[in-house]
């Protein structure tokens, strides 16, 4: 029975560490879907000064009447050619680039404070088999089972902890690679692009119909980040139910145990 509670705990453990993952891409779901969408409500702004401003004076000759050019263009859509597609292309990588290193800035953080947590329940776990082994010889060659099983849960207790030590490392070893200046960011930046930013600069140069083309592309890509968003909360409220399943069965299997033991 000990041994099941054993493997059951673990198979809480991993449960919860998997809850986590899929909380972190949750979380960075919405925020990918936030900021698309404001990103969307400032096209939309910039698009509408854009024809004001034509209204009140290029777009509009002296008697009052728009220009034929104008009118061929209100309303419509630039074909899909192949320079949109690459324009396209490079919005969404450069969109994709800013994204990820918000978001991995605030993994990375998280990281470095819960590495930094389980290093102290590390030393206070080594601090207590230290004195486990020191009990353990008081009583010489033959201790009680229980000493041993105390003994053998703190082994256990710091082989866990050092396994989640080494995949925290790993992990942040990895956003350390792929984002050097990671440990630079500044925390208190508002503004995700500059207005000097080489996409920004590009789409300054854009037509009417050739923005319209991406601002539909931009809600396809909102539209895409919502369903995903919303089949990771299925997908989380699935491992919540497993895993509330799963600490109702370990109370089941306390509950024997005390009762074996009186």
């Amino acid at each position: 029975l000990r041994m099941q509670e054993r493997t059951a705990m673990k198979e809480v453990s991993k449960l919860k560490s998997e809850n986590q993952r899929l909380k972190g891409n949750l979380k960075r779901s919405k925020e990918r879907c936030g900021k698309l969408l404001e990103k969307n409500k400032q096209a939309e702004l910039s698009l509408a000064r854009v024809v004001a401003n034509r209204a009140k004076g290029n777009g509009t000759p002296r008697n009052g009447t728009p220009r034929n050019s104008d009118i061929d263009c209100m309303g419509q859509f630039a074909p899909m050619t192949e320079e949109l597609g690459s324009l396209s292309f490079v919005l969404e990588k450069t969109l994709e680039k800013k994204i990820g290193m918000s978001s991995n800035k605030q993994i990375y953080d998280e990281k470095i404070a819960e590495c930094e947590r389980l290093e102290q329940s590390m030393s206070a776990e080594v601090e207590l088999l230290n004195e486990k082994k020191t009990l353990c010889k008081k009583f010489g060659s033959e201790p009680p089972e229980e000493v041993i099983c105390e003994v053998s849960d703190c082994q256990d207790n710091i082989q866990e902890l050092s396994l989640k030590i080494e995949l925290l490392e790993n992990d942040i070893g990895l956003i350390r690679e792929n984002y050097p200046s990671v440990e630079d960011e500044d925390d208190g930046c508002i503004d995700a692009f500059d207005a000097q930013d080489s996409a920004l600069m590009v789409l300054s140069k854009q037509s009417g119909p050739t923005l319209r083309t991406l601002i539909l592309k931009l809600l396809t890509s909102c539209h895409d980040s919502e369903l995903e968003r919303r089949n990771l909360l299925d997908s989380k409220a699935r491992d919540d139910c497993t895993l509330s399943n799963l600490r109702n069965e370990l109370v089941l299997k306390n509950d024997r145990i005390d009762t074996l033991s009186k």
